[in-house]
């Protein structure tokens, strides 16, 4: 926000009393507000400065409140004008910007900060409108129900940016992006972002919202993605990265940093065999990516689906799988293929027996697993480890 120190204390003078009007507030050690009018319909006055059109029966209820003019009027009247921030006309200077304002901001402009706009002034009000909101929020205040304000278009929770400041490209959907981004990303957070993202990448992008609403990933980060790789944003918006996300213990910055080491690790790690490992059995997303950094083939192998099958029903965990690999690849062959998974989710057999048996006798683990399978009752015994028998106990 480009506002040097003398334009800030100009719009918060500028602030107060349309603020006042509505309620006072004090930010010090400890938010509180005093005076106005009743709490539920002091928010839902906050609340209609940001709408994107006022009602006739919504300004008639706001007038009725005492808080349309030189309250949410004076608000709107800003952020409705092509250029606030500029200097009135001098009846006898004549216009000193190339557009006639309403603030003179620009007169203050100085080597501190850029060139103050529009979109600095529409941020700034913004900004402390939506923090006003979210006070009366966290005291559990509701605005005044949809019924009682003819048509009031806000839920309890909702904030809505004006369409017009959106990219012009992106006005006619604007009003549904703000639907459906309504408590995941404040206004303030939008308008922050770059015209590009909130043009190109956040309006109609259903998977920037869910990743946003439903995993630990955030808006600057998300945002800062699509401004630094276009590429990148398009691929870690993904569903599967969505999926991976949601429901494994994988973090938006794992994630991220693995696409940015390498996008070839990125498509490995984020494919549907990984997700599933991953939400169904003791493998960490950690465990996973140390092992791809270590060996592909070996990323590649412990993530097949009949490993998965046979950490997830039987008692068999990811580190002695993967320790089996590193002791014998042959041996981690053997003893994940299919009959080995049906031996011990069928039978009291435990995977622990299992690869003891090969270890004494790979010739023997093959001979006394065909003849297990042959009789689904059957199990290896704690007793056969030492004798390399097989003993039949009916289940």
């Amino acid at each position: 926000m480009a506002l040097n120190e003398t334009q800030r204390n100009i719009l918060e003078g500028t602030l107060k009393f349309p603020f006042d009007v509505i309620k006072e507030f004090t930010f010090a050690d400890q938010t509180t507000f005093q005076n106005g009018i009743d709490d539920e319909k002091a928010l839902t006055a906050l609340q209609l400065i940001l709408a994107d059109n006022i009602t006739p029966s919504q300004q008639a209820k706001l007038t009725e409140w005492d808080v349309w003019e030189g309250g949410v009027e004076q608000f709107r009247r800003i952020l409705n004008h092509p250029a606030p921030q500029n200097r009135v006309r001098n009846p006898f200077g004549g216009l000193h910007d190339n557009q006639e304002g309403l603030l003179g901001l620009t007169a203050r402009n100085d080597a501190t900060a850029e060139a103050i706009t529009k979109g600095d002034v529409v941020q700034y009000i913004t900004q402390e409108v939506t923090n006003r909101i979210k006070v009366m929020q966290d005291k559990h205040i509701a605005p005044v129900h949809i019924e009682e304000i003819g048509g009031f278009i806000f839920q309890p929770a909702a904030v809505e940016l004006p369409i017009g400041y959106l990219p012009q490209q992106s006005q006619q959907i604007g009003a549904e992006l703000l639907g459906s981004l309504q408590g995941v990303v404040s206004p303030a957070q939008l308008m922050g972002a770059s015209p590009e993202f909130r043009g190109a990448a956040i309006v109609g992008n259903t998977n920037v919202y869910f990743l946003l609403r439903d995993t630990d990933a955030t808006f600057e980060q998300v945002s800062q993605i699509y401004d630094q790789s276009p590429e990148k944003f398009e691929q870690i918006t993904q569903s599967n990265v969505y999926s991976l996300l949601r429901d494994t213990a994988a973090t938006f910055e794992q994630v991220s940093q693995i696409y940015d080491q390498s996008p070839e690790k990125f498509e490995q790690i984020t494919q549907s065999n990984v997700y599933l490992l991953l939400r169904d059995t003791d493998a960490t997303f950690e465990q996973v990516s140390q092992i791809y950094d270590q060996s592909p083939e070996k990323f590649e192998q412990i993530t097949q689906s009949n490993v998965y099958s046979l950490l997830r029903d039987t008692d068999a965990t990811f580190e002695q799988v993967s320790q089996i690999y590193d002791q014998s690849p042959e041996k981690f062959e053997q003893i994940t293929q299919s009959n080995v998974y049906l031996l011990l989710r069928d039978t009291d057999s435990t995977f622990e027996q299992v690869s003891q048996i090969y270890d004494q006798s790979p010739e023997e683990f093959q001979a006394r697993l065909q003849e297990t399978n042959s009789q689904p009752s059957t199990s290896i015994s704690s007793a056969s480890i030492g004798s390399g028998n097989v003993s039949q106990q009916q289940r």
